[in-house]
């Protein structure tokens, strides 16, 4: 027994579970304030976890915290983003690129892929990263606004409240500050994926890419339409139970793949024998006429 417990009139055992009650209650506090980002990043779930399930994946999931000494509440919450980036306030003007950054030094751990055409924020309760739409991390940008204003003084929380009209240049920013390598979430040891109740192992090809792979080879005197290029791949996710991408966005990621793998990319000026334009690919053919043989 310390002199402390001793002076206070307290055994051991007391002493002992005092001292958990208010470790307990400090663990609770922190994992209160890093729900505030998650909550707010979360897609709506049919079966919620309980929040005892998620407090106990985010005990198992947390890194030891560092204080940080700041002016502000900016500059000692979001430390490395102000060192890297500048006071989020400069003079009446908002710091987008420190408020960018840190969504990243958030619990959320924001992060974006030019790759896979989207943000992406570190979810404890399912052990992976999560896509997020930028309409949430815009909410996101004003949820942290308000949490600074709450801890400003009058005159700087006034000039922070501008964060919320300015969350969407804030996100744009976001695409060149938080952006990652193409190998992100590629290759042993990158992040893996959650979505649609499914999980997206780092070891896995981009589907898109498989495709090229499986179903597209080189012929020079070949003609792909854009049409029946997705069709394929629309049947080609069809047999492996996957999503398809929207055929906007399968157009932009497959056209990456073949200027990647043969310098081939999609042209509009394509034309058919009775003379209609059609966009396509040059010099590329399907490899086989059913989908699922080789």
């Amino acid at each position: 027994m310390g002199f402390k417990d001793f002076a206070q009139g307290q055994t051991p055992q007391q002493a002992q579970y005092l001292r958990q009650q208010e470790q307990e209650k400090l663990l609770n506090a922190e994992f209160e304030a890093d729900e505030m980002y998650l909550k707010v990043l979360r897609p709506v779930e049919a079966n919620t976890p309980k929040r005892q399930d998620i407090f106990l994946k985010w005990k198992e999931s947390r890194i030891a915290r560092y204080h940080h000494e700041g002016t502000d509440w900016w500059s000692s919450t979001f430390h490395e983003s102000v060192l890297r980036y500048g006071p989020v306030l400069l003079g009446k003007s908002i710091n987008a690129e420190t408020v960018a950054a840190s969504l990243q030094e958030s619990p959320a751990g924001v992060v974006y892929s030019s790759h896979e055409l989207g943000f992406f924020f570190k979810d404890y309760s399912v052990d992976a990263y999560r896509p997020v739409s930028e309409g949430r991390l815009s909410a996101l940008v004003k949820r942290i606004a308000l949490e600074a204003v709450r801890h400003s003084t009058r005159s700087e929380g006034e000039q922070l409240l501008q964060l919320r009209g300015l969350s969407e240049i804030v996100v744009n920013t976001a695409k060149v500050i938080l952006e990652v390598e193409a190998d992100f979430f590629r290759g042993q040891g990158a992040a893996r994926r959650y979505a649609a109740g499914q999980y997206k192992e780092p070891v896995e090809a981009p589907l898109c890419k498989i495709f090229l792979d499986e179903q597209i080879v080189r012929e020079d005197t070949s003609v792909l339409k854009l049409g029946d290029v997705y069709h394929r791949y629309y049947l080609f996710c069809s047999t492996r139970s996957a999503d398809a991408l929207s055929k906007a966005v399968f157009r932009k990621t497959f056209n990456h793949e073949t200027k990647s793998r043969y310098g081939v990319g999609i042209r509009n000026d394509l034309c058919s024998p009775s003379g209609v334009m059609f966009q396509g690919w040059r010099g590329l053919e399907f490899a086989n006429a059913v989908i699922g043989r080789n």
